[in-house]
């Protein structure tokens, strides 16, 4: 009832409330409950290391790898957003959303594998189990587990292929639900 409350007064106030509403967590938890139609929340992305979760042996270059591929798919997508790597301070005034993820399994695979015997033989999987975060107020928006996977490509594809992968579908998960601004 407050949220359909706070909904009603930012309504009658206009637009300039309907600019400080967009910017604030509140409308994150609006929209996702159907109460708010505007445009997405999120101007900015703050992109953290993924990092291996367990006994995940998922090597330091390929976390830093998978952060580039993802800053760069989100870059190409959302070309109005502002990303942010971890640690960089976030802009004042603005929305943010965090996205974090933690290694949950990592198989590299073999390239001669993939060329020699085919059919599945040598594939990369990384899967990771990925949140999208508000910045402000801390609440999980999104969480979810996709894996990225190298099968074949040029040469028999490159195992860190699957980290980009894995970086698409992040940013397709984003899009779909409408979490970052797009122009």
């Amino acid at each position: 009832m407050q949220i359909r409350k706070r909904l009603r007064d930012l309504t009658a106030a206009g637009e300039h409330a309907e600019a400080l509403y967009r910017n604030s967590g509140l409308a994150c938890r609006l929209y996702y409950a159907g109460l708010w139609s505007a445009a997405a929340p999120y101007i900015a992305v703050e992109i953290d290391r993924f990092v291996a979760g367990g006994r995940v042996a998922f090597p330091p270059d390929y976390q830093i790898i998978l952060a580039e591929d993802l800053a760069r798919e989100m870059k190409k997508t959302f070309e109005s957003a502002e990303i942010l790597r971890e640690g960089e301070s976030a802009p004042s005034g603005k929305a943010v959303l965090r996205i974090s993820g933690i290694v949950t399994k990592f198989q590299a695979g073999s390239r001669v594998k993939r060329a020699l015997i085919g059919l599945g033989v040598g594939v990369t999987i990384v899967r990771a189990k990925v949140r999208f975060t508000d910045l402000l107020s801390g609440q999980v928006l999104l969480d979810r587990e996709p894996e990225g996977i190298t099968v074949m490509g040029i040469l028999a594809g490159d195992s860190q292929g699957a980290g980009h992968q894995l970086a698409r579908k992040i940013v397709s998960l984003a899009k779909s639900r409408r979490l970052i601004e797009r122009k």
